[in-house]
Parts: C-alpha cells; sequence; structure tokens
C-alpha cells in the first residue's frame, strides 16, 4: 500500500469518496454581512444547504459530517435547545454527528431530546458511563444511550469507518453539571480499545476519526490508529483524522505514513471537503484532494425551503430579540489569551449590578463581538449564550490572587476577563508564580487577609475550566449572567465605559516598552 499522495486529478464518481464536514457550527444558522467582503452575506444555514447540495450533484453520494457543537450560540438556536439545527440537518442528510462539549450547555435530557431528533446517527466513541467504566450506549435505559462509537458507510466500492472522538477534558468546558455521571476516556485508550474490533468486525477500507481537539496530538493520533489498524488487519489502512477547534492554528493537510490530517473551520463560513482517489475499480486510496470550500452569497443562492424554515423561527422569537438596550461607540471584542474591551465591559457590568468590588468571568464564555452602533438583545444574547447565573462570593486576597495565578496558568481559552484589578505578571515564571503585582483600582495592593465581594458566573463556582479557587464556596445566586446584561445596558443607554485591553499586563512587555 502506498503512502498517501498529494492532490491529483480528480477521478471518475466511482474512483473516489467525497467527504464533506462541518464543524463547530454553534447555532450561527442565519448568514452575516462580512465587512471584509462588500455587499456579500456568509455563512447560515440556506447557503451552506445550497452548497451541499452541489457537491451531492458533483460527487454522486458524500459522507457529510458533523463535528458537533452544533447548537449554542445565537438566538435562533438557543433559544429553541438547538432543534432547528438539527431539522437544517436532517433535511440536508447527514451521515453522522460526533458531539462536542458544549452541546451538553443545556444538559442531558435537552441534548438527549435532539439526539432522538436526529435521524442520523450521534457517535462519541470516549463518552462513557462513569458508574460503570463502559461505552454510554451499553447502558440501557440511560438518556443518552442512542451515542454510538461508530458509524459505517460503503461509497462505490469502498467502506468508510467513522469513529468520533470528543476532547478528555468536556467534562470540564461545560458546567459540571450538565455531565454528572458521565466520563470522557483519554482518545489513546479508546482507539486502543476500539479500532481493532472495528477491523476485526467491519473490515473497513479507510478509517475516519472526527476528533474535536485536532491542534493537540493530532497527528500522533492518526499514527497510532494505523498502527493499530495494520495490527487487527493485517494490511495497511488509511487513517484519516478530521477535526475542529483549532480553526485558526492548523490550516495545511498533513500527510505522513498512510495518514492524513485536515482541519476545518467553524460557524458556518465554511465546509471543508476531502476527495480520497482510488485505483480504478478498487478500493484502494492512492491520493487526495483537500479543499476550505467558502460559504457566501458570491457563488450561492440562499436555498429557499431552509430560509422559510429559518423565518418560522425567527418570528417566533419575536420583537424581544430585536429590542435595542443601548447604543455601542466602539468595537467590542472578545480574546480568549488575555482580557479584552468585550471582557472588559461585561464584568465591568456584573460588577455595577452587584455592587461587587470584584468582577471575574472565563473567556470562554463570550462567543460573538458586538459591533458599534445600537445593540439588541439579541446581540446580548449571541455574546453570552450560556444559560449560567451570577454569583457572589467572598475570597480574600490571598484567594483571589490564587485565582488570578490558575487564570495565567490554565490553557489559552480559559483566561479570566476582569473588572476591579489589575495585575501585572511574568509568563516565564512557573505556574503559580507568575504576578508580579495585583491591585484595585487607584494602585492600592490586594490585602492577603482582606475580604472581597466578587461576582462571577456558576461555572466557575462548580469548578469549569479547571478552576478551583472559587469551587464550591458558599454563594449568593442571582439572574442569569446575560439577563444582567442586558439590564445594565438598557439602564445605560450609551456604552462608553472603560473598555481597553489593559488590565492584565505583562510585565516584560512593559519593561520593553519603557527601555525602547
Amino acid at each position: 500500500m502506498p503512502d498517501i499522495v498529494g492532490a491529483g486529478q480528480r477521478g471518475g464518481l466511482r474512483d473516489r469518496v467525497s467527504i464533506v464536514t462541518m464543524d463547530g457550527l454553534h447555532g450561527c444558522l442565519l448568514d452575516q454581512y462580512d465587512p471584509k467582503m462588500p455587499g456579500l452575506v456568509t455563512g447560515g444555514a440556506a447557503l451552506l444547504s445550497s452548497e451541499i447540495r452541489r457537491k451531492r450533484q458533483e460527487a454522486g453520494e458524500l459522507l457529510l459530517l458533523s463535528g458537533g457543537d452544533f447548537f449554542q450560540g445565537p438566538p435562533i438556536s438557543t433559544m429553541f435547545d438547538g432543534e432547528p439545527v438539527i431539522r437544517f440537518m436532517n433535511r440536508d442528510r447527514f451521515d453522522a454527528m460526533t458531539l462536542g462539549n458544549h452541546d451538553f450547555d443545556k444538559g442531558q435530557q435537552v441534548l438527549s431530546q435532539r439526539i432522538q431528533q436526529a435521524e442520523f446517527p450521534v457517535i462519541a466513541a470516549n463518552l462513557l458511563d462513569d458508574a460503570t467504566g463502559r461505552h454510554i450506549s451499553q447502558s440501557s435505559g440511560h438518556s443518552l444511550a442512542k451515542v454510538g462509537e461508530y458509524f459505517i458507510k460503503k461509497i462505490g466500492l469502498c467502506k468508510v469507518a467513522v469513529v468520533g472522538l470528543m476532547k478528555e477534558e468536556s467534562g470540564k468546558t461545560t458546567h459540571p453539571d450538565n455531565v454528572n455521571g458521565l466520563r470522557f476516556e483519554d482518545p489513546v485508550e479508546t482507539l486502543s480499545r476500539l479500532v481493532p474490533k472495528i477491523c476485526e468486525q467491519e473490515h473497513p477500507d479507510v478509517l475516519v476519526l472526527q476528533y474535536q481537539l485536532l491542534r493537540e496530538g493530532g497527528t500522533d493520533l492518526a499514527a497510532q490508529a494505523a498502527e493499530l489498524a495494520e495490527e487487527a488487519s493485517g494490511r495497511p489502512i488509511p487513517v484519516v483524522l478530521m477535526g475542529g477547534h483549532g480553526y485558526k492554528d492548523f490550516q495545511e493537510p498533513r500527510v505522513a505514513e498512510n495518514t492524513l490530517v485536515v482541519q476545518s473551520g467553524d460557524r458556518g463560513e465554511e465546509l471543508s471537503e476531502l476527495d480520497l482517489r482510488m485505483a480504478p475499480g478498487t478500493a484502494q486510496v492512492v491520493g487526495f484532494e483537500h479543499r476550505r470550500v467558502p460559504i457566501n452569497s458570491a457563488e450561492l443562492v440562499p436555498d429557499p425551503e431552509v430560509v422559510q424554515l429559518l423565518e418560522g423561527y425567527r418570528s417566533r422569537l419575536g420583537e424581544r430579540m430585536g429590542e435595542v438596550v443601548a447604543h455601542n461607540e466602539a468595537p467590542l471584542t472578545r480574546d480568549k489569551v488575555k482580557d479584552s474591551p468585550l471582557g472588559n465591559l461585561v464584568t465591568d457590568l456584573l460588577r455595577d449590578a452587584t455592587g461587587s468590588d470584584v468582577a471575574v468571568i472565563p473567556g470562554g464564555s463570550l462567543k460573538d463581538d458586538i459591533s458599534p452602533g445600537p445593540v439588541d438583545v439579541g446581540e446580548v444574547y449571541s455574546a453570552f449564550p450560556f444559560d449560567s447565573h451570577v454569583v457572589k462570593v467572598d475570597m480574600t486576597g490571598r484567594d483571589l490572587k490564587r485565582l488570578m495565578e490558575e487564570s495565567l496558568s490554565l490553557k489559552a481559552g480559559k483566561v479570566l476577563q476582569v473588572s476591579g484589578l489589575e495585575i501585572s505578571f511574568d509568563p516565564e515564571k512557573p505556574p503559580g508564580e507568575r504576578i508580579i503585582e495585583i491591585n484595585t483600582p487607584g494602585g492600592k495592593p490586594l490585602g492577603d487577609d482582606q475580604v472581597y465581594h466578587v461576582t462571577a458566573d456558576d461555572f466557575l463556582l462548580a469548578g469549569g475550566d479547571n478552576y478551583t479557587a472559587m469551587k464550591a464556596r458558599q454563594a449568593e445566586h442571582g439572574h442569569r449572567v446575560r439577563d444582567v446584561l442586558v439590564d445594565q445596558m438598557r439602564q445605560r443607554g450609551m456604552i462608553a465605559l472603560h473598555v481597553g485591553g489593559d488590565r492584565i499586563r505583562e510585565a516584560c512587555a512593559l519593561n520593553r516598552s519603557i527601555s525602547a
């Protein structure tokens, strides 16, 4: 079996397998205007549907996959618990979907309802019942027992096995209560257990891994699967690893040792299309061509049936989402790795609403920017789509410093946005020792034994994102975060607060700028 080689001439319909994937839709069912593309709109279910139909006409038959995180986002999806997303996917005849961590954001019962609604298999090979240690599909009577380990489809002469893999830390990136009783197995252990079984029972010609956290160890995971497959089957089996969640970190396909690793975009702005080229009259893979297909109105006409479907949900939202609650003077952008204008505004609003000394919120909780101009309820809900509630706790200065040290030591995407603190740190120092200075506004040092009132969301209180400094503290619980933000914006009318990104500063960067 030769190594998979790069792009070449596309073969006839029977001599190729076309795999189209949509990762991390996040409920973005409506198209958006892109300031970089004047006169055009991008993404949205109606344009996606038109492109999928065109791909079917070109290929004859597709393997159409979704990488999960399908519904948590704008109100048109979130307010209906993802129901319109599944209706769109049913209509376009998706073959299978791998679960994402945010698919648990409304709890297991809501997810179960969406799985029951789906006319396609939903898979997650490393989703286990924590009580038994076995895959959830083996737990008869469990609400998620319909979640499978893998999916098989034959296209022409080629038999494809698709294995869905979730992030091992998925239980920490949604509210812990949402995954109570579940365990997310290390993908390495899952493949060791599952690949030999698939090869011995199904005899696939190609193994596709759909992995939610491609940017970390993706090529190693593909190599491991290829080794396991060859050992179990006695012949080389090409392994294709397709992933999401590293959307901007991983642009070009990687080819090595009979493996191919490809990435796709998110939020419906593009599809990933992979053609596996076969030797004529066989199921032997001899080449590939990978394209990231932009979804915009330059070449696509919105599918009228999908437009009608979405219009029904938009009308049900009514005037509530369109109510203008404030006017914004400048772009409010978010950032997962440092403080940001939107993060600063949100924490300022929460601190003011609760009368706290400090407010914090995870950077990953903010899912959309807010543009200059009128701000309506729908935009606020899109920026913060989660159902988490405001909590208020008492913490000593020592505990607050520990919390911020955790923020500066955890992986990118989990950095806290903060109001009421000014921090300088050195990223070169060991975790837990990075803060050089931590002050309250005006430059007053944080008192180790002084008690401060701190506002956060109950995600942090439950230990989400692996934060421990606030976990399980006695707390005063309030309204949903997004509703508090709407009320605060409505009271202000004009958003003109200090929203610069300078509350958490690298001390070494400051020194460099001073000496320059």
